[in-house]
């Protein structure tokens, strides 16, 4: 069992080239959070919210021994991740928050901003900024050919500067886009050097991918075919699911058209 294990860590290695960003305006998340995780704290806490933070933090993060991280086991409800960071730091006074966070986000519960800085919390947020509503971008391309509705600025979703948002407030604030990328070392330690309260905005593709995911199938027909936790998009070939599943081969896999 150990020797599948490393059999299939070294045929899928987590962070491949699809998760690079080929636009030099951008960072993408998993390349961006693989970085990170070179200066979170022996033991740090990290909490994340929903789409991107979510997606992008369970999947590349790089947890240590004494690390701690935790999101919504509910319904995905945006706005999570301020809240649930707060009680973190007032459950663990002594140790610095990481809070994964996205724009759309954000605005569930900007106020809460608020209570980090009235209380001094030493809670770091990090803001996957997209333009809006990243997932449901991607549910709008699958379900209804792209027709975009209420999930950008362009479709009735604006967004503030969150760097001007976090000054407001009293936070230390960092901006990292594509063309700054080369600061990311430098930004990163500064941002996690000290427990200030601080945020830093990260300027990812409105359009970036969630690779891999779990996402339903279109079919010849247009049916649309709900697909197993082993079938991630973009699919395998069927041959490498069947020399891979130990228990063997679901009949939705069998019956995917690829």
């Amino acid at each position: 069992m150990v020797n599948y294990c490393y059999k299939t860590k070294n045929g899928y290695p987590l962070n491949e080239e699809c998760h690079k960003e080929n636009d030099h305006r951008y960072i993408n998340s998993y390349d961006f959070i693989d970085n990170m995780c070179n200066y979170l704290h022996d033991d740090q806490i990290i909490v994340t919210d929903m789409g991107t933070a979510l997606l992008s933090g369970h999947y590349s993060m790089k947890l240590t021994k004494n690390q701690t991280m935790f999101t919504s086991l509910g319904l995905g409800e945006m706005g999570y991740g301020l809240p649930g960071a707060i009680g973190a730091s007032f459950a663990e006074p002594n140790k610095q928050v990481l809070c994964l966070h996205c724009d759309g986000g954000m605005m569930m519960n900007l106020q809460e901003l608020q209570t980090i800085i009235h209380h001094n919390l030493p809670i770091k947020i990090i803001i996957f900024e997209n333009d809006g509503y990243l997932m449901i971008k991607h549910t709008q391309k699958l379900l209804f050919n792209g027709s975009y509705n209420c999930v950008n600025n362009k479709t009735g979703v604006s967004l503030p500067d969150f760097i001007k948002i976090g000054q407001a407030f009293g936070f230390e604030t960092y901006g990292l886009d594509g063309h700054s990328r080369h600061l990311l070392p430098s930004v990163l330690k500064k941002f996690f050097g000290n427990n200030n309260p601080a945020i830093c905005v990260v300027r990812m593709n409105p359009e970036q991918n969630f690779v891999p995911k779990v996402k339903g199938v279109p079919q010849d027909d247009g049916e649309i075919v709900p697909a197993s936790l082993e079938e991630m998009s973009p699919l395998l070939p069927y041959e490498d699911i069947e020399n891979s599943m130990i228990s063997g081969v679901s009949e939705k896999s069998k019956n995917i058209k690829r």
